[in-house]
C-alpha cells in the first residue's frame, strides 16, 4: 500500500528491496535484448540486399566427370548431405525442387556449356532469398578447379545480418564443394 506516494520499505534486507532488485535486473536484460534486436535490424537494413561471392576447390576428377555429376541433378542426393530429395519438374527448361531441412527450393537451369560452365537459379520470388550459382570448370593439375559464383539476394534485413555476419555468404558453397570433392574421394576407396 502506498504511503505518502511511495512504497513502504520493509527493513534493510526486506522483501520489497529484493523484488525491486530482481525487477531491475529483468528490465535491464529485456532492454539489452530489445537493443540487440534493434541493432540487428538496423545493421541488416543498412547492408545491401544483393551480394556476389565466389569460392573455388580442386576436385580429383576430370572436367567431364565433374560435369556429369553436376548435370545429374536427380542423383545428387547420393553425395549432398544437406539434400533430402530432388523432384524433377521438367526437362526443357530443366526445372526441379530441392528439399532440404529448411524446406523446398525450386531451381531452374539457366545456362549449360558441357564440361565448362553451368548456371542455376532459384526459381521463386516467394522465398526470403534468391539468386544464381555459376559453376565454372577448368582442367587443373590432373583434376578440375571448380569455381562457384553466387549472385544472391537476401530480402529480410534480419536474415541479411545473419547471412553476412553469422553464417557467411560462402558457407553453402564451401559445403557443396567439399561434398563434391568427397564424393570422388569415396569412390577411390
Amino acid at each position: 500500500m502506498l504511503q505518502n506516494g511511495t512504497w513502504p520499505r520493509v527493513g534493510r534486507h526486506g522483501r520489497t528491496q529484493k523484488v525491486n532488485k530482481v525487477m531491475g535486473i529483468i528490465i535491464l536484460i529485456l532492454g539489452a535484448v530489445v537493443g540487440l534486436i534493434l541493432v540487428v535490424i538496423v545493421v541488416g537494413a543498412a547492408l545491401p540486399a544483393e551480394h556476389r561471392v565466389s569460392h573455388s576447390r580442386q576436385v580429383n576428377a576430370t572436367p567431364e566427370q565433374v560435369w556429369a555429376r553436376l548435370a545429374a541433378t536427380e542423383e545428387q542426393t547420393a553425395w549432398r548431405k544437406d539434400l533430402k530429395s530432388i523432384k524433377l519438374l521438367s526437362s526443357e527448361p530443366k526445372k526441379w525442387v530441392e528439399t532440404m531441412s529448411m524446406g523446398d527450393v525450386p531451381m531452374v537451369l539457366v545456362e549449360s556449356v558441357p564440361s565448362s560452365r553451368m548456371v542455376t537459379k532459384i526459381d521463386s520470388e516467394d522465398l526470403p532469398f534468391g539468386g544464381s550459382w555459376t559453376f565454372e570448370l577448368a582442367p587443373n593439375e590432373g583434376g578440375t578447379k571448380v569455381t562457384i559464383t553466387e549472385e544472391g539476394v537476401v530480402k529480410n534485413p534480419v536474415f541479411r545480418f545473419m547471412s553476412r555476419f553469422i553464417f557467411g555468404h560462402e558457407t553453402t558453397m564451401k559445403s557443396y564443394l567439399s561434398q563434391l570433392q568427397a564424393s570422388y574421394s569415396s569412390e577411390e576407396k
